[in-house]
Protein backbone atom coordinates (compact mmCIF):
# COMPACT_ATOMS: atom_id res chain seq x y z
CA UNK A 1 0.00 0.00 0.00
CA UNK A 2 1.55 3.35 -0.62
CA UNK A 3 0.78 6.86 0.57
CA UNK A 4 1.01 10.37 -0.58
CA UNK A 5 3.77 12.40 0.92
CA UNK A 6 3.81 16.08 -0.44
CA UNK A 7 3.21 14.28 -4.08
CA UNK A 8 5.40 12.14 -3.83
CA UNK A 9 4.14 7.83 -3.08
CA UNK A 10 5.97 5.95 -0.57
CA UNK A 11 5.63 2.84 0.92
CA UNK A 12 2.64 2.96 3.83
CA UNK A 13 5.63 1.68 6.17
CA UNK A 14 8.00 3.62 5.42
CA UNK A 15 6.83 7.64 5.35
CA UNK A 16 9.45 10.10 5.53
CA UNK A 17 9.69 13.27 7.59
CA UNK A 18 8.58 16.52 5.74
CA UNK A 19 11.95 18.53 6.99
CA UNK A 20 15.39 18.34 5.50
CA UNK A 21 17.73 17.90 8.78
CA UNK A 22 20.60 20.64 6.95
CA UNK A 23 23.82 20.43 8.72
CA UNK A 24 24.58 23.86 8.60
CA UNK A 25 27.05 26.47 10.95
CA UNK A 26 27.69 30.22 9.97
CA UNK A 27 31.24 28.93 10.61
CA UNK A 28 31.31 26.79 7.76
CA UNK A 29 31.92 30.02 5.32
CA UNK A 30 34.68 32.37 5.74
CA UNK A 31 33.58 36.07 6.20
CA UNK A 32 35.45 37.36 3.16
CA UNK A 33 36.09 35.81 -0.07
CA UNK A 34 39.68 33.40 -0.35
CA UNK A 35 41.41 34.71 -3.36
CA UNK A 36 39.16 35.04 -6.64
CA UNK A 37 37.38 31.28 -5.74
CA UNK A 38 33.45 31.38 -4.25
CA UNK A 39 34.00 27.87 -3.37
CA UNK A 40 34.79 28.44 0.78
CA UNK A 41 31.41 30.78 0.15
CA UNK A 42 29.18 27.87 -1.31
CA UNK A 43 27.46 26.85 2.23
CA UNK A 44 26.35 30.30 2.96
CA UNK A 45 25.25 31.30 -0.64
CA UNK A 46 23.07 28.04 -0.79
CA UNK A 47 21.24 28.74 2.76
CA UNK A 48 20.60 32.50 1.94
CA UNK A 49 19.28 31.21 -1.56
CA UNK A 50 17.07 28.75 -0.54
CA UNK A 51 15.67 31.15 1.88
CA UNK A 52 15.28 33.82 -0.57
CA UNK A 53 13.25 30.91 -2.38
CA UNK A 54 10.96 30.26 0.76
CA UNK A 55 12.62 27.14 1.65
CA UNK A 56 13.35 28.00 5.20
CA UNK A 57 10.56 25.90 6.25
CA UNK A 58 11.44 22.73 4.61
CA UNK A 59 14.93 23.11 6.02
CA UNK A 60 15.47 21.95 9.28
CA UNK A 61 18.91 23.80 10.36
CA UNK A 62 21.11 21.60 12.45
CA UNK A 63 23.58 23.49 14.43
CA UNK A 64 24.51 21.60 17.49
CA UNK A 65 27.35 19.59 15.94
CA UNK A 66 30.97 19.92 16.13
CA UNK A 67 33.92 20.52 13.97
CA UNK A 68 36.77 18.47 12.76
CA UNK A 69 39.68 18.22 15.08
CA UNK A 70 43.31 17.98 13.02
CA UNK A 71 43.16 13.88 14.19
CA UNK A 72 40.20 13.80 12.02
CA UNK A 73 42.03 14.85 9.05
CA UNK A 74 45.06 12.13 9.39
CA UNK A 75 42.62 9.57 8.94
CA UNK A 76 42.90 10.52 5.03
CA UNK A 77 45.65 13.21 4.64
CA UNK A 78 49.36 12.91 6.15
CA UNK A 79 50.09 14.53 8.95
CA UNK A 80 52.80 16.76 6.98
CA UNK A 81 49.83 18.26 5.02
CA UNK A 82 47.23 18.36 7.88
CA UNK A 83 49.57 20.38 9.87
CA UNK A 84 50.74 22.59 7.15
CA UNK A 85 47.92 23.23 5.91
CA UNK A 86 46.39 24.76 9.79
CA UNK A 87 49.66 26.33 10.40
CA UNK A 88 49.41 28.28 7.00
CA UNK A 89 52.65 27.01 5.18
CA UNK A 90 53.27 27.35 1.56
CA UNK A 91 52.78 25.77 -0.30
CA UNK A 92 50.59 23.11 1.57
CA UNK A 93 48.24 25.62 2.98
CA UNK A 94 47.68 27.00 -0.95
CA UNK A 95 47.93 23.43 -2.93
CA UNK A 96 44.03 23.79 -3.76
CA UNK A 97 44.22 26.85 -5.04
CA UNK A 98 42.42 29.02 -2.54
CA UNK A 99 43.97 31.84 -0.43
CA UNK A 100 44.53 30.80 2.94
CA UNK A 101 43.63 32.66 6.27
CA UNK A 102 42.90 31.47 9.43
CA UNK A 103 39.23 32.23 8.87
CA UNK A 104 39.33 30.01 5.44
CA UNK A 105 41.56 27.03 7.73
CA UNK A 106 38.58 27.23 10.36
CA UNK A 107 35.82 26.61 7.80
CA UNK A 108 36.96 23.67 6.40
CA UNK A 109 36.88 22.07 10.06
CA UNK A 110 33.07 22.85 9.32
CA UNK A 111 32.41 22.08 5.96
CA UNK A 112 34.33 18.13 6.30
CA UNK A 113 32.35 17.84 10.27
CA UNK A 114 28.93 18.71 8.26
CA UNK A 115 28.73 16.29 5.94
CA UNK A 116 29.89 13.36 8.17
CA UNK A 117 26.75 14.49 10.01
CA UNK A 118 24.44 14.62 7.34
CA UNK A 119 25.70 10.71 6.46
CA UNK A 120 25.87 9.73 9.97
CA UNK A 121 22.33 11.59 10.47
CA UNK A 122 20.89 9.51 7.51
CA UNK A 123 22.24 6.27 8.54
CA UNK A 124 20.67 6.57 11.90
CA UNK A 125 17.02 7.46 10.70
CA UNK A 126 16.19 6.52 7.54
CA UNK A 127 12.76 8.67 7.16
CA UNK A 128 14.74 11.96 7.75
CA UNK A 129 16.03 13.40 4.60
CA UNK A 130 19.57 14.72 5.50
CA UNK A 131 21.43 17.58 3.95
CA UNK A 132 25.19 18.90 3.93
CA UNK A 133 25.35 22.39 1.81
CA UNK A 134 29.33 21.62 1.07
CA UNK A 135 31.63 21.70 -1.33
CA UNK A 136 35.80 21.01 -1.88
CA UNK A 137 36.13 17.58 -1.31
CA UNK A 138 36.84 15.37 -4.22
CA UNK A 139 40.05 16.81 -5.83
CA UNK A 140 41.85 16.99 -2.63
CA UNK A 141 44.59 13.91 -2.12
CA UNK A 142 46.29 12.62 1.13
CA UNK A 143 49.68 15.11 0.35
CA UNK A 144 47.91 18.11 -0.49
CA UNK A 145 44.79 19.67 -1.80
CA UNK A 146 43.96 20.15 -5.36
CA UNK A 147 40.88 22.46 -7.51
CA UNK A 148 39.66 24.46 -4.72
CA UNK A 149 38.98 20.94 -2.90
CA UNK A 150 41.35 21.04 0.83
CA UNK A 151 40.53 17.89 2.55
CA UNK A 152 38.97 14.47 1.24
CA UNK A 153 36.00 15.07 3.61
CA UNK A 154 33.91 11.72 1.60
CA UNK A 155 36.65 9.48 2.66
CA UNK A 156 36.71 10.96 6.66
CA UNK A 157 33.22 10.49 6.64
CA UNK A 158 33.37 6.93 5.11
CA UNK A 159 36.33 6.26 7.37
CA UNK A 160 34.60 7.22 10.11
CA UNK A 161 31.23 5.61 9.86
CA UNK A 162 32.82 2.25 8.39
CA UNK A 163 34.98 2.38 12.14
CA UNK A 164 31.73 3.08 14.13
CA UNK A 165 29.37 1.07 12.70
CA UNK A 166 30.83 -1.14 10.07
CA UNK A 167 28.86 0.18 7.27
CA UNK A 168 29.78 1.25 3.88
CA UNK A 169 28.42 3.20 0.85
CA UNK A 170 29.39 4.49 -2.00
CA UNK A 171 29.82 7.87 -3.66
CA UNK A 172 28.61 9.52 -7.15
CA UNK A 173 30.87 11.47 -8.42
CA UNK A 174 29.89 13.53 -11.39
CA UNK A 175 32.37 15.76 -11.80
CA UNK A 176 33.51 13.35 -15.23
CA UNK A 177 37.25 12.40 -14.35
CA UNK A 178 38.89 9.58 -12.56
CA UNK A 179 40.85 9.73 -9.55
CA UNK A 180 41.54 12.29 -6.80
CA UNK A 181 40.29 12.28 -3.81
CA UNK A 182 38.23 8.80 -3.47
CA UNK A 183 41.00 6.78 -5.85
CA UNK A 184 43.93 8.16 -4.64
CA UNK A 185 43.13 7.54 -1.02
CA UNK A 186 42.73 3.66 -1.85
CA UNK A 187 47.16 3.12 -0.75
CA UNK A 188 46.84 5.97 2.27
Amino acid sequence: MLKEIRGVHTPLSYAYQSLVRTFYRDEMAPPAKAGYSQSPQKPRLFVERGQSLGFSDLLQVEKGWKPFTKRDFYMAHTREYVDGFFAGKTPLCESNGITWSAEFAQSVRYTNASLYQAIRAALSDPTTISFSPTSGFHHATPTGGQGFCTFSGQVIAALKLYRERGLVGAFVDLDGHFGNSIEDSRSF
